[in-house]
């Protein structure tokens, strides 16, 4: 067996034959199989996911019938992120308990609702094999093995990759509102997401120090004096804000939202001239207003020309999507009109707003930074320094100068009552 990095001691033969006999194809054969060796390496690079070690596994074996024929068996292992406050924060977020059920239950759910209409689609990778105990970890099919591509965080979305996005979202929240009517609401853990009031000190600690940073950088600079005053509102009030905002309501149209639809936990491939998208990591999943999917997309998924030119006709084509997504299932009725999609939508712009605080200054920077989420917690001496060095790249600078008078001008920037 072979390693490249360090790595848990029980990711270990006897582990990828357990992985083995839950593949179906393998599964009565698994006795006459021999892995000869696993090749392990990192499936992400440093700075670009905050909960989790992902491990990109190439498991090599032959069949005991024929050991000239060797065979690969692409995999991505996912374990809880160890160590550290970090850690604590993930667990009292239940992100993996949440994830497995996503990846074993409701996807699978999903997509047969969606077959039986006649209209098979796919929303993620291919779940394997989870397990909570004794250690957490969820094993999926390796999608960059099957020609899926990830984008540049730094680069964004174009105007026709979001919608290819938003219209396989608007897929998979029609067919969580209809498992919802023919099985009742969902656990209980997906009645929050980003915003829980159990981690509430952690987080108002996390946004607080990184609105210090930008305002730091703000005040400094003079195309944003006029948004100054109405970002000096927001002190302190972020956190409590956004929880407010991402509350389902319940006479408003709810659906399982994926939650951290960011360019990372997007995986695109181009085949036959139609591109197709598949979305991992439901690690944030939540039963809210689809207005924060959209929200979130727009803002932390697309680059910055598209958010302001195309943020109308973004809506626009979320709702029609909807539209023709009831329709196939069979259920127009559910399908809420575009007035109530749109006032929700702008209701609620403060979710979009407040990403110029953490995630579009994190998401757009510099990969070189390696960014540690330990270190922007903090305001200690290296954590201060971070974020000075975050908020004066120059082209994070370029999104605010563009991002601050269409957030201003739509209303965004202003806390709702």
């Amino acid at each position: 067996m072979t390693t490249e990095i360090l790595h848990p001691s029980w990711l270990n033969l006897d582990f990828f034959y357990t992985i083995l006999r839950n593949i179906k194809h393998f599964r009565e054969s698994t006795d006459s199989i021999h892995i000869s060796s696993i090749h392990i390496e990192p499936a992400t690079a440093a700075g670009d996911n905050y909960m989790s070690s992902i491990y990109r596994v190439f498991v090599e074996f032959c069949h005991n019938s024929d050991k000239n024929e060797r065979h690969s068996l692409p995999l991505i292992v996912k374990l809880l992120l160890q160590g550290g406050p970090i850690e604590e924060i993930i667990e009292q977020y239940n992100a993996f308990p949440k994830e497995i059920i996503v990846y074993s239950e409701l996807i699978p759910a999903f997509e047969d609702i969606w077959e039986k209409a006649g209209y098979p689609v796919q929303f993620g990778p291919r779940c394997l094999f989870t397990s909570e105990n004794p250690n957490s970890v969820i094993v999926m099919d390796d999608l960059k093995a099957n020609g899926y591509k990830m984008i540049p965080r730094q680069k964004g979305l174009t105007v026709d990759e979001t919608k290819i996005l938003i219209a396989k979202i608007a897929k998979f929240h029609a067919a969580s509102v209809i498992h919802y009517d023919e099985n009742g609401p969902y656990n209980n853990l997906f009645n929050e997401g980003i915003a829980r009031m159990d981690v509430k000190e952690g987080m108002s600690q996390y946004y607080n120090t990184m609105y210090r940073g930008m305002m730091e950088m703000l005040e400094n600079m003079d195309f944003a004096a006029p948004y100054v005053p109405k970002l000096k509102m927001w002190e302190n009030k972020i956190f409590d804000t956004l929880y407010r905002l991402t509350q389902a309501e319940s006479n408003s149209f709810n659906v399982m939202n994926h939650g951290d639809a960011w360019t990372n936990n997007l995986m695109f491939k181009q085949s036959d001239g139609v591109s197709e998208v598949l979305l991992v990591d439901f690690q944030l999943s939540s039963w809210t207003s689809p207005a924060y999917d959209i929200l979130y997309i727009i803002f932390n998924a697309c680059n910055i020309d598209s958010i302001i030119n195309h943020f109308d006709d973004l809506v626009q084509f979320y709702h029609s999507e909807l539209l023709n997504n009831f329709k196939k299932l069979n259920k127009p009725q559910r399908t809420p009109s575009f007035n109530e999609i749109n006032s929700t939508i702008h209701r609620k712009g403060f979710i979009g707003a407040m990403m110029i605080v953490e995630s579009v200054p994190i998401m757009k920077s510099d990969p070189d930074f390696k960014i540690q989420l330990e270190l922007l917690v903090n305001e200690n001496e290296k954590g201060i320094a971070l974020k000075r060095k975050i908020f004066s790249a120059e082209h994070i600078q370029e999104i605010y100068k563009k991002l601050l008078p269409f957030l201003d001008e739509r209303g965004f920037l202003d806390i709702p009552v």
